[in-house]
């Protein structure tokens, strides 16, 4: 038996509008709206995979959004993760806060021999997370970057290939992607899901959408 559903919220502006768009479809309203909320259930049943990118100045910086974001999943099921140079800064802070040590040893400079590390470094991961999603920060790439962001770069797509189930927030110094220019720097930001600014204690999230010169001209 079928039920009648009262969506709440709608005026008659967008209820006309969505029949207008049911009609072209060939579909009932009923139909259409239904379509809609059963893809959106979709969504959010789907695994997250997120691929996020945040850029700091200063080391301090980084340490208070490190120990906030440790306070934010440190009662969550979330399989906390980092990857740094061995030794590094980053990762004595990690390891002073108790997060799973992903980096492989030893340590692998050679940029030739890299993405067969990286991966070395995902399989172990996935062999710890015991079927949780990950909460993972990556400093790795950074320190590729400081030798070459091309080949970071390259790095970083051959990740969203076979991305991690969770969370993984890749930390770059905004000196290493201003060097080389702002095709590097738009390539960087468009292969992540979205982009982090850290400002002394406050972070801000960076809105990037390609326009056309005359969006200059409007408000």
């Amino acid at each position: 038996m079928s039920k009648d559903v009262l969506v709440r919220g709608f005026n008659e502006k967008t209820y006309s509008e969505m029949s207008n768009i049911a009609s072209k479809k060939g579909v009932s309203i009923t139909s259409f709206i239904k379509n809609v909320i059963d893809q959106k259930l979709k969504e959010q049943d789907a695994v997250q995979r997120k691929h996020d990118i945040i850029l700091y100045d200063d080391e301090a910086s980084m340490e208070f959004m490190i120990k906030s974001l440790d306070r934010l999943t440190q009662d969550t099921d979330l399989f906390r993760v980092f990857c740094a140079p061995d030794k590094s800064n980053m990762s004595k802070i990690f390891t002073k806060l108790k997060w799973f040590n992903g980096t492989t040893l030893p340590y692998e400079k050679d940029l030739n021999k890299l993405s067969k590390y990286l991966n070395s470094i995902i399989v172990k991961i996935t062999k710890k997370t015991d079927d949780r999603l990950v909460c993972m920060m990556d400093c790795i790439l950074e320190d590729v970057a400081k030798t070459s962001l091309k080949k970071a770069l390259s790095l970083e797509n051959e990740y969203n290939k076979s991305r991690l189930e969770g969370l993984m927030f890749c930390t770059y110094k905004t000196d290493l992607i201003l060097k080389d220019g702002i095709k590097e720097m738009m390539e960087l930001f468009s292969c992540h899901d979205q982009v982090f600014i850290l400002k002394d204690n406050e972070i801000f999230k960076m809105h990037v959408t390609k326009e056309n010169t005359q969006k200059l001209l409007l408000d």
